[in-house]
C-alpha cells in the first residue's frame, strides 16, 4: 500500500485512517441503528487503533465506522438468537430472528454488503425461517469474533 505523505480528511469515498474520523462515523452510525442491541449488551465505546492502518500509512474506505456498527449489531442479534434457541426461549428467539431479518432489509445491507445473488439471505435467513439455526451459527462463527459487544454498564 502506498504511503502518501499527507492524507486528506476526505477524498472521493476515502477518509483519513485516523481513530477520530473512524470513531466519529462509528458513533453516528450507532445513533442511527433501527433498533437497540439485545438486552445486556452494548457497543464497544470506540474502534481501536489496532483495527486501522498505522497513522500515516494509508487510507481506508469511507464506511469503516458504519461497517463496524452494523456488523456488531448483527452479530449481537445472532448471538442472542443462538442463545435463545439453545435455551428453548421461543419469545427471545423470535425477537432476535426478527432483528436478523431486519438487517437483511436494511439500507446498509442493500447499499454496502456485496451479496448480489442474496446468498446470505438464502443461507442464513431461509433456514432460520424453517427453525434451523445452522445458517446463523455458521455465519456467527465465521465472522463475529471481529465484532464483539460489551456488557451493559
Amino acid at each position: 500500500m502506498e504511503s502518501p505523505t499527507s492524507i486528506p480528511t476526505s477524498q472521493s469515498g476515502f477518509v483519513a485512517a485516523t481513530e477520530s474520523s473512524a470513531n466519529a462515523e462509528y458513533k453516528r452510525s450507532i445513533a442511527k441503528m433501527p433498533a437497540p442491541l439485545p438486552s445486556g449488551t452494548s457497543f464497544p465505546a470506540s474502534i481501536s487503533a489496532a483495527e486501522l492502518p498505522p497513522a500515516g500509512e494509508g487510507i481506508v474506505e469511507e464506511g469503516i465506522g458504519r461497517n463496524k456498527a452494523w456488523f456488531t449489531w448483527l452479530c449481537a442479534w445472532e448471538a442472542s438468537y443462538l442463545d435463545a434457541y439453545a435455551a428453548g426461549d421461543a419469545k427471545q428467539s423470535k425477537l432476535a430472528a426478527s432483528m436478523i431479518e431486519l438487517w437483511s432489509r436494511s439500507d446498509f445491507y442493500r447499499d454496502s454488503v456485496d451479496d448480489p445473488s442474496h446468498g446470505w439471505v438464502d443461507n442464513v435467513i431461509a433456514p432460520m425461517k424453517l427453525d434451523d439455526p445452522s445458517g446463523v451459527k455458521q455465519d456467527h462463527e465465521s465472522m463475529c469474533a471481529d465484532y464483539p459487544t460489551v456488557p451493559t454498564k
